[in-house]
């Protein structure tokens, strides 16, 4: 090992396989933290955005670089690290697992607003004008310098798309290297969707004295004095009509001031359907769940439990306990369920016990909603994330507990980009963490069981419902035994849906599959009939 002076390593947000080492201007050396984003030179390329994932002043054994041939980072975007750097070693674990480059898996956690796009933008030289004006270029490359020249914002991209020429780039590069194209780079963060308004705040304690005496005057006074922290300008003008007119003379005489200040979004501020519940004292079978669980959590050790508990066995308020548990701990806690449609009704019981701490996080967010949802959890506003398989990726800076639901769900799945499941990247941070995670499922998948037969997972069991309720009554209908004539449904569910019309009552009837994938069968031996030429069952 050896001193030198502080070295960065850099995740670039480029489709590389590995990071790149930087070294650290003495101006950045005690500002760069892990979990910053910056801007680095990248071969020809001066303005590519990053993320730091390590420093240090002396080289490991293990890492052969020559300080002296580093590049250096051409600047800091975060004053404030955007990630935590406990979450390093996972993003590292993600890259490496699941093959996908560092930079673009990085990008993938970041929400819109925190992404950094490098745009080279392209300009025409002296040499390309004087070109262009003598009539020496051919037919395509004088299509090209024109669509330059005509173009607000000549990115490469938008040329190439408002040409629509074949191999269209070929030729741009044949100017470039002719001298009479030239390419300037600008590195921009995608929109941050932030929303500011304009606050007003009392100064002067001293009711001011107006010439004539006014009600309005009267009223505004008293709601600056009921809100010393600031009103909105807005909501004055609401309450007071006209508000506008005397915050500027009493701004002239400064009695009071105007800030702009940015507004944070809650996702329940405006739900009047959603009202806080009280807890509910959890069943012998769930306290001794929640007992099992419970040491885990305040030592935060790493183990994985499977939930086995039947529909309606009060799994849900198994999760509830825990997190309370949790947040007792000054810990936080992370729900990750399958699908956008469950996470909004599991959001409203958690928002229902634990109020305004609850951050949610999934795709069916507005840009603006995930990158508030996002910041506010960074900045510790938010203890409780629930989301969708996306929500793995919550920066908890002090995560004491994960729970996966319906952990079985193929919709744990992420099939494009970076190609995660939901359920093992959650296992897998709460390994890294050393912190428990809860599997809770009705009908646990293969694997999961298996681990748990074994014993590399916890299997914890909720074999009845709630207060002892029978479950649903189920019968299955051999259709092969309702003859040729049969339609697809059963003489059986004929009979109970005329009688259930009878009692006036109503019928619900479930497609259990997706999609249009029908087949045929023979009614009278049940063969599926198949492809002579493969195992495809025919339509």
């Amino acid at each position: 090992m050896s001193n030198v002076a502080k070295i960065a390593e850099i995740a670039v947000f480029l489709p590389l396989d590995y990071s790149l080492h930087y070294s650290v201007p003495e101006v950045l050396s005690t500002r760069i933290k892990a979990g910053q984003r910056v801007i680095v030179p990248v071969g020809k390329r001066n303005l590519i955005g990053g993320l730091v994932l390590s420093t240090f002043s002396v080289i490991p054994r293990d890492l052969e670089i020559d300080p002296a041939r580093l590049r250096p980072i051409t600047a800091l975007i975060d004053e404030v690290p955007i990630l935590p750097e406990k979450m390093v070693p996972f993003i590292r674990w993600l890259s490496s697992y699941y093959f996908y480059p560092i930079g673009e898996t990085v990008n993938t956690i970041l929400p819109y607003g925190l992404r950094v796009v490098t745009s080279i933008k392209l300009t025409v030289t002296e040499e390309g004008l004087k070109a262009l004006n003598q009539g020496v270029l051919s037919e395509v490359e004088e299509n090209v310098v024109k669509a330059i020249l005509d173009l607000s914002n000549p990115t490469i991209s938008r040329v190439v798309k408002n040409l629509a020429i074949p191999d269209c780039f070929r030729f741009i590069t044949r100017l470039r290297q002719k001298g009479m194209l030239t390419t300037l780079e600008s590195l921009r963060e995608e929109r941050r969707y932030k929303k500011t308004a304009k606050f007003v705040i009392a100064v002067d304690k001293d009711f001011p004295a107006p010439r004539k005496k006014s009600e309005k005057l009267e009223k505004l006074w008293s709601l600056l004095q009921q809100n010393p922290e600031g009103i909105l300008l807005a909501e004055l003008e609401k309450q007071v009509p006209g508000a506008y007119y005397w915050v500027k003379k009493l701004k002239k005489t400064g009695i009071v001031r105007v800030e702009e200040r940015e507004l944070s979004y809650d996702l329940f501020e405006n739900d009047v359907s959603v009202e806080r519940g009280a807890s509910i004292t959890p069943t012998k079978a769930q306290e001794e769940i929640i007992n099992a669980i419970s040491s885990y959590v305040s030592k935060k050790s790493y183990q994985v439990f499977l939930l086995h508990g039947v529909t309606g066995s009060g799994k849900t308020e198994v999760y509830n306990n825990l997190i309370d548990l949790a947040l007792r701990y000054d810990l936080q806690a992370m729900v990750i369920v399958p699908e956008i449609a469950l996470s909004t009704h599991l959001e409203r019981v958690l928002y229902e016990r634990f109020g305004h701490i609850v951050a949610v996080l999934h795709s069916g967010l507005t840009p603006r909603e995930r990158f508030d949802q996002w910041r506010g959890i960074l900045e510790g506003k938010y203890k409780i994330v629930v989301g969708a398989r996306s929500g793995v990726f919550a920066p908890l800076n002090n995560l004491g507990l994960i729970i996966v639901d319906e952990e079985q769900d193929s919709s744990l799945k992420q099939d494009s980009g970076l190609r995660y499941h939901g359920r093992d990247t959650a296992i897998m941070r709460a390994k890294l963490e050393d912190i428990p995670v809860v599997l809770g499922s009705a009908t646990p998948s293969l694997d999961s069981y298996h681990n748990a037969l074994t014993g590399k997972y916890k299997l914890l069991e909720l074999p009845e419902r709630i207060h002892k309720r029978s479950l649903p009554h189920v019968e299955v209908v051999d259709m092969r035994r309702e003859g040729r004539k049969t339609t697809i449904f059963s003489r059986q569910l004929l009979d109970e849906i005329t009688k259930a019309l009878n009692k006036n009552d109503q019928i619900l009837l479930f497609l259990n599959r997706r999609g249009f994938a029908t087949f045929l069968i023979c009614l009278v031996c049940g063969e599926v009939i198949k492809c002579e030429r493969c195992a495809i069952s025919l339509t």
